[in-house]
């Protein structure tokens, strides 16, 4: 229903869609990547998925996909293939002259979504923590991505997720991230498509 409702969900009609999904153990994960793909091709999209990580699987294409499969993310269970590459596109700078990466894959679509659980990060505080902004930056920056977040420390995370967070937002292809929300017992019990020109200001509220 959020995605059927979203108001832009009509670019969608005759285009490609890369979905980004990342490593975590989300509850139910399998359910909503399906549902998303589901609501995406009812909406006239052709849809494949991006593992969205950094390093995960030694930063190997074929292991990240076995990753996804263990966790229920593959074609015979979520109704799109997965593609998967370590390759990354340049596709903008932040003013301090950073490259800002984005997977290969993902770039050849017309349009991309991620699929991100929005939770404080257990080693640094910021204004952008786990969410939305990570999934972009490290998850679908690929390994270029999180080795420049993670080398400058976690005590400049949250700056560096930041700004390049708003390039990647300016910059890619992305159209929407479907954020979710999980409760004491780790169920989720939030979801909710935010466009891609909110998710700087949504993911703090």
């Amino acid at each position: 229903t959020e995605v059927s409702s979203f108001p832009g969900i009509a670019k969608v009609q005759g285009k490609t869609v890369a979905i980004g999904v990342g490593s975590r153990g989300i509850n139910h994960l399998q359910v909503i990547v399906k549902a998303l793909v589901s609501s995406l091709k009812e909406a006239g999209a052709s849809v494949f998925i991006v593992p969205s990580m950094g390093s995960p699987g030694g930063a190997i294409a074929e292991n990240q996909t076995l990753i996804l499969a263990h966790l229920g993310i593959d074609e015979e269970h979520v109704g799109a293939p997965v593609r998967s590459s370590m390759e990354t596109t340049v596709i903008g700078h932040t003013e301090d002259g950073v490259p800002v990466h984005m997977d290969s894959i993902a770039c050849t679509a017309d349009y991309t979504v991620t699929v991100a659980r929005i939770k404080p990060h257990s080693s640094f505080r910021g204004r952008y923590e786990s969410g939305m902004v990570k999934m972009c930056v490290i998850g679908l920056g690929k390994q270029h991505g999180a080795d420049y977040c993670h080398l400058r420390g976690m005590a400049n995370m949250g700056m560096n997720l930041e700004k390049i967070g708003k390039v990647f937002r300016d910059k890619s292809n992305l159209l929407f991230s479907l954020g979710l929300i999980e409760n004491s017992y780790d169920e989720p019990c939030w979801l909710k498509v935010v466009a891609k020109e909110d998710i700087m200001e949504q993911e703090p509220k």
